[in-house]
């Protein structure tokens, strides 16, 4: 376990050590959370929907056109891509 020490700001700041911001991939303005255990503070990232854009995009996977984008929603149906 990689353990360091840092300092309180007055404000309540710490800053966390460029080792762990890259191990866990925490990027300046993102967010974190922070929970509590009985005798600990627990920071962990947490997954931005952004960041997920892409990730699930397969490139044998045939696009819809808005058309068909809006009969789906409009008729309620589950539609199927047959990839070729």
């Amino acid at each position: 376990m990689n353990q360091s020490a840092t300092s309180v700001t007055q404000k309540g700041q710490v800053t966390i050590p460029v080792s762990l911001r890259k191990k866990f991939n925490i990027e300046a303005n993102s967010r974190v959370r922070i929970s509590e255990g009985s005798s600990y503070i627990k920071i962990e990232p947490i997954n931005d929907v952004k960041n997920l854009a892409g990730s699930l995009y397969k490139s044998s996977q045939k696009s819809l056109s808005v058309a068909a984008l809006r009969k789906i929603r409009k008729d309620g149906l589950i539609y199927k891509i047959n990839s070729k």
